[in-house]
């Protein structure tokens, strides 16, 4: 919803409130992205750890989608590109965690 939209008099106060201040509202810094790639590059086995599933969980659903493209587009020649099953699993995760 946009700022204006949420200045209607049909919006409430709590609704305005949670729509302003939900994580999945409002991307996550580059930097927390940056770091979750660089621990996914150690394989699917990193979906289990709490700080990469706490990265993970601060992403933007467009976010993702550009974290599942990078992971499958990893040169094999420095790291293991992801699988669509391994991306599958990954956006499981996202969608337990947001």
């Amino acid at each position: 919803m946009t700022a204006q939209g949420l200045m209607a008099d049909c919006v409430s106060l709590g609704r305005a409130w949670h729509e302003l201040n939900d994580p999945r509202n409002r991307p996550a810094p580059q930097a927390t992205i940056e770091a979750l790639i660089f621990s996914l590059r150690r394989g699917v086995n990193e979906l289990i750890k709490p700080a990469t599933l706490r990265r993970l969980s601060a992403l933007a659903g467009d976010q993702l989608e550009v974290v599942c493209l990078r992971v499958q587009a990893f040169q094999p020649n420095i790291v293991v590109p992801w699988s669509a099953d391994d991306v599958d699993l990954l956006i499981s995760a996202w969608r337990k965690i947001s």
